[in-house]
């Protein structure tokens, strides 16, 4: 059934057609005998056959038959869009009652403005978003709710994306790595960032479309909550999130999967930059600067080198967007999303990705990956963005950029510490690169990393120790490969580097 925000201008419209038709045919009948009356028309046909769509007949008086005919059509219409506001009362306060199902329990959504204000609005620019994103579809069903229930339905989703454990051996990796400080659970975190950072999301279990309550203050500070970002985002998410993002599908690689978030969040990020133009819409100069400790994002605490991944499909993504909307507008931005970007290299180079032949991403194979008799917990592919990430926290961001060119392939793996995931376990890393002086640029930039987080003199060293660590880091025989090892026990270096050289 259609919407009642679409049914009424449709019937107003049709009303007045059919007025005009009544008028014209009335004046037809003074002119013609009853034998030699046209045939009607298709729409005239339409209008008789259609009891929504038919006029009231009109008693016979002594006033012009016009004023009789539109003043009944004035009636009939006044009478419709009374049926369709108590309809659309009705349809408000059934999303208004709309809960999240948490745990068998019901949380029930902040309603406290008038159910006929808020939800309309959000419908109508749900609407108007969907016409300017050229997506053929009826608004969502929306909703105002607080920040942390928005945060629940992205967790919930994020946990329907991902295998059991996922968030707590994604933190044990990159811990390993020693990327971040400490093992946690990165699900949470990715979950209270995006809903500051997006401020909605859609859920696919209730199909509604949930934004955060602009109204809600946080300990005395206004919420992130930015609408046409989350409409642009949850239209998107609806569309597209079984092709491009399915929950049944293989485990996606972290390269794989912020390149294809890459696309998903530089589509939104440009519907919403296109929408301030139109409206000449510059920054809100209420908003916190980023670097404000205060600033929303600022307030979860997720490590440095998380966030940064986080925020790629954003910032990279725009420009990846931008790109592909300049080359023949939203229509070839659709097109992209039947054959997403593979690679964190695809979304930072446009040329890469338009080429003819895709470039070649080799996998990283070895005769075994076990060790001491133990599988990694932890097989993946970075990618050039995060190993431009794990550079730049000690490296200048020009050198680490230089680093980083020529990125072919990598896989990552982890192993853990007497099977405790709790605890900093072993990591192995192995790069590769196109020619063998990019190999020496990134062993190079590597170095420097190791040079200064494990304060030490040694990193220039294939192997030494620091801090109660392990390492080994070196160029391969094959000259385009740089392997490292950083372990918690001499132990695992000595057979890895045997298993993996």
């Amino acid at each position: 059934m259609l919407r009642p925000s679409v049914l009424l201008p449709l019937l107003i419209l049709l009303g007045l057609v059919g007025a005009g038709w009544a008028w014209f045919f009335q004046a037809e009948n003074f002119d013609h005998p009853a034998e030699a009356r046209p045939a009607p028309t298709p729409a005239q046909q339409l209008l008789a056959q259609n009891p929504l769509l038919r006029q009231p007949e009109v008693q016979a008086t002594g006033e012009d038959p016009q004023i009789g005919i539109l003043q009944a059509q004035v009636q009939y219409l006044e009478e419709q869009v009374k049926a369709l506001r108590d309809e659309n009362s009705a349809l408000v306060d059934q999303l208004a009652k709309l809960g999240l199902k948490q745990g068998g329990s019901t949380m029930a959504m902040k309603a406290e403005a008038p159910p006929s204000d808020i939800p309309v609005d959000y419908i109508s620019l749900g609407a108007e978003m969907l016409a300017d994103r050229e997506l053929e579809e009826l608004p969502m069903p929306t909703v105002v709710a607080p920040q942390v229930d928005v945060e629940k339905v992205i967790l919930a989703w994020l946990k329907r994306q991902s295998s059991p454990g996922f968030g707590q051996r994604e933190g044990a990796a990159f811990a390993a790595l020693g990327a971040i400080p400490n093992p946690i659970d990165t699900l949470p975190l990715r979950a209270a960032l995006l809903a500051r950072l997006i401020g909605g999301w859609y859920d696919d279990e209730t199909s509604t479309l949930y934004l955060v309550d602009p109204e809600e203050r946080i300990n005395d500070l206004p919420t992130m909550t930015d609408p046409v970002l989350g409409i642009a985002y949850g239209n998107l998410l609806h569309h597209y999130q079984i092709s491009l993002l399915p929950s049944n599908g293989p485990t996606l690689s972290t390269d794989e999967r912020l390149a294809r978030l890459g696309l998903l969040c530089g589509d939104a990020a440009l519907q919403r930059f296109l929408r301030d133009l139109k409206q000449f819409k510059g920054p809100d100069p209420s908003m916190l600067p980023a670097e404000d400790p205060d600033h929303p994002l600022n307030q979860v605490p997720m490590p440095a080198f998380l966030r940064e991944l986080e925020l790629f499909p954003w910032t990279q993504g725009f420009f990846f967007a931008q790109a592909m909307h300049s080359l023949g507008g939203f229509k070839q931005v659709s097109t992209s999303y039947g054959r997403p970007p593979e690679s964190t290299a695809d979304v930072m180079d446009t040329e890469r990705y338009l080429a003819d032949q895709p470039a070649p991403l080799p996998r990283v194979e070895w005769a075994s990956i076990k060790i001491e008799d133990t599988d990694p917990f932890w097989d993946d592919r970075l990618g050039p963005y995060p190993a431009l990430a794990f550079l730049k926290r000690y490296n200048a961001d020009e050198a680490a950029g230089e680093a980083i060119k020529g990125w072919v392939s990598d896989r990552f793996l982890a192993y853990a510490l007497k099977g405790d995931l709790t605890r900093r376990g072993h990591a192995v890393w192995q790069t590769r690169w196109s020619t063998p002086a990019k190999a020496a640029a990134f062993l190079k930039a590597l170095r420097e990393c190791l040079t200064q987080f494990y304060n030490t003199t040694n990193a220039t060293a294939d192997t030494f120790q620091a801090q109660g660590r392990t390492l080994h880091s070196a160029i391969l025989p094959d000259k385009h490969s740089v392997l490292l090892i950083d372990a918690a026990t001499e132990t695992f270096v000595t057979e890895a580097t045997q298993v993996f050289e």
